[in-house]
């Protein structure tokens, strides 16, 4: 795990904050993935995204969304 990424403890209190798998259309992608993503991009600052955090677009439009 990295320093950035959110332990177990610190995404339970926040999992009751984020949406729940009541919309139509697609279903949502996993949460913490995206949070650390978010974490990630916004820590380290760089231009590129790894792959395991997914689309950039995903990122872009969850944090924009939040």
């Amino acid at each position: 795990m990295a320093p950035h990424e959110l332990t177990d403890v610190q995404f339970a209190l926040i999992v009751l904050l984020l949406p729940t798998g009541t919309r139509r259309g697609r279903p949502w992608n996993d949460h913490r993935r995206v949070v650390n993503g978010v974490f990630w991009k916004l820590n380290t600052g760089v231009p590129w995204l790894p792959d395991r955090y997914g689309s950039w677009k995903t990122l872009y439009d969850r944090f924009v969304l939040w």
